[in-house]
């Protein structure tokens, strides 16, 4: 059954001298098919089958096609009709490679000056909306490239963003596609237009997430705040799946409502009504054995702890929706690394803890730091993280995080920091190691050679500040010339810290340490950190 285009809802009211009928405004209706596109033109010819079972969204709604691969969805003004992309499948692509899985209808532009130009004027709604998707290859087994916050300033930053990061991934085919946690840009939204060309050169689609500096605060609704995003990327809300895994894109930057009082850059973490309803209805169709890896920017606080970050109520609204799935949280905003596994103090209620990764930036301290041999600012994170990006490796439902630094070998996971000189029979010669993408669940060890290769000795999982970090920053403030490159902001707790101490009984002559890290998938890293100990040139005499 096809509806018409636009059907005349009635609404009965009960009033004193009876019923009286009352005619709403019109709704529209937009249907169409989705189609098997196997030359690639975009158009359905004859001989290009529908597909059947495909979900179609318009943001809030979530309908699968039917034995036909056709679909019929309610559509408002300022919304979007969106196909998401079932295993097996690849979406088109449109300029500088942005995938094309939407239809946007925004009939009477903005309604509103934005300083950005928002979405322009799409005009009448068609008669139909035809949605193509390329036969691809079928995988259970992918990876995933995941960039966090290249919040790009200036043009500057942009060329800094592609000699770090694009001039490297460009080269990579084993990414099945990329998601870009959000902050593409800092307020700026005219830099969308030269952050286009430049990533468009990452390896595969780039689907992008909204940050809380990707939208317009000049907006007076939800809706508008993201115009000029919708405009470049398409909505802030969809999905897409690859193998058993589904992919869930959310707007989580919650502006104040209209007409109450707010600065330049007012936000909080938050679900918005269309997100809440749109998960609502897309995980009805959806198989309980499913991956759901959940992509937003401002991250879930343990414990709720902060909720200032985040809308207590919100995060709880969100978690019991997804209760009963397997989960992966993505984030990004906070320009730390971190992992965290919510549980029931956090609002969530499955019978294994949550996993949420809040990736490493792209930007790090927003391309701050001295400049390092390459002239590329070094922007060491304040957890002590130096600038990267994530790569997600999917097998069915199961799953491998993995950072990765630019410039650097796949082994450069860690850095040590320990004295180079020892006095003989000195007391308490800390240690540290930071482990980049280090969790609760990482085992960290180390051995001193040449004196006892067989005597690996745990090291404790103790968050604190980052020594390293803390040592450059307070170089560069204190320092008596001007420092080449912008500030470093001050050290944060690193929650992937393990600190010991070295061994205090241990003969004059010269050693290594070497530390060995084995992740919660069985990889292990070893890095090594040359000491000497000294003969003492006082009596020992401290307590």
């Amino acid at each position: 059954m096809h509806l018409p285009r636009f059907a005349v809802p009635v609404v009965l009211l009960l009033c004193t001298g009876g019923l009286k009928l009352l005619a709403a405004a019109p709704v529209a209706y937009l249907s169409g098919s989705v189609f098997a596109d196997h030359n690639a033109d975009g158009r359905r010819d004859a001989a290009e089958p529908g597909l059947a079972g495909v979900l179609v969204s318009n943001g809030t709604d979530v309908v699968a096609t039917d034995a036909g691969g056709r679909y019929t969805l309610p559509v408002a003004p300022r919304s979007e009709v969106f196909v998401i992309k079932p295993p097996g499948y690849e979406l088109p692509r449109g300029a500088h490679n942005v995938p094309m899985f939407y239809r946007l209808h925004w009939p009477e532009g903005p309604g509103e000056e934005l300083r950005y130009g928002g979405v322009p004027p799409t005009g009448a709604l068609p008669a139909e909306h035809d949605f193509p998707l390329r036969p691809g290859t079928a995988r259970d087994a992918f990876s995933v490239l995941v960039v966090a916050d290249p919040q790009v300033h200036n043009p500057t930053h942009i060329e800094y963003y592609e000699r770090r990061f694009i001039d490297e991934l460009s080269t990579r085919d084993d990414f099945a596609f990329g998601v870009m946690l959000g902050d593409i840009v800092r307020n700026d939204l005219s830099l969308f237009d030269p952050y286009l060309p430049v990533n468009a050169r990452l390896p595969g689609p780039i689907f992008h997430v909204v940050g809380n500096h990707d939208i317009d605060y000049d907006a007076t609704s939800l809706t508008t705040a993201v115009a000029t995003f919708t405009r470049i990327f398409g909505p802030a809300n969809y999905a897409l799946m690859e193998g058993e895994a589904v992919f869930i894109v959310l707007n989580n930057v919650f502006t104040p409502l209209p007409g109450a009082a707010k600065a330049d850059g007012d936000y909080t973490g938050g679900l918005t009504p269309a997100a809440a309803t749109f998960v609502t209805n897309l995980l009805r169709h959806l198989p309980e054995d499913r991956l759901i890896v959940l992509c937003q920017h401002i991250p879930f606080i343990p414990g709720n702890a902060r909720p200032g970050a985040h809308r207590p109520a919100d995060q709880v609204r969100l978690l019991d929706l997804l209760h009963g799935r397997r989960v992966l949280a993505l984030a990004g905003h906070t320009h730390t690394q971190w992992h965290s596994f919510l549980g029931e103090e956090s609002g969530w209620r499955g019978p294994e803890p949550l996993r949420q990764w809040v990736v490493g930036t792209a930007s790090g301290s927003w391309w701050g730091g001295e400049p390092d041999a390459h002239g590329l600012p070094t922007s060491t994170m304040k957890d002590g993280t130096p600038p990267g990006y994530g790569i997600l490796h999917v097998d069915g439902t199961d799953f491998r995080l993995e950072y990765r630094v630019p410039g650097q070998p796949a082994e450069h996971q860690l850095h040590v920091t320990a004295p180079r000189h020892v006095v003989a029979r000195e007391r308490d010669q800390p240690f540290q190691v930071n482990v980049y993408n280090g969790s609760a669940r990482t085992s960290v060890a180390y051995r001193i050679l040449p004196v006892a290769p067989e005597r690996w000795i745990p090291v404790a999982h103790a968050p604190g500040i980052d020594a390293a970090y803390v040592g450059r920053a307070w170089q560069r403030s204190t320092s008596a010339t001007p420092p080449a490159g912008t500030y470093l902001p001050p050290p944060v707790e690193s929650q992937h810290l393990w600190q010991g101490n070295l061994p205090r009984i241990l003969p004059v002559g010269a050693y290594t340490m070497e530390v060995r890290v084995r992740d919660e998938w069985g990889v292990e890293t070893l890095a090594q950190h040359a000491f000497e100990v000294h003969p003492a040139t006082l009596p020992y005499g401290r307590n």
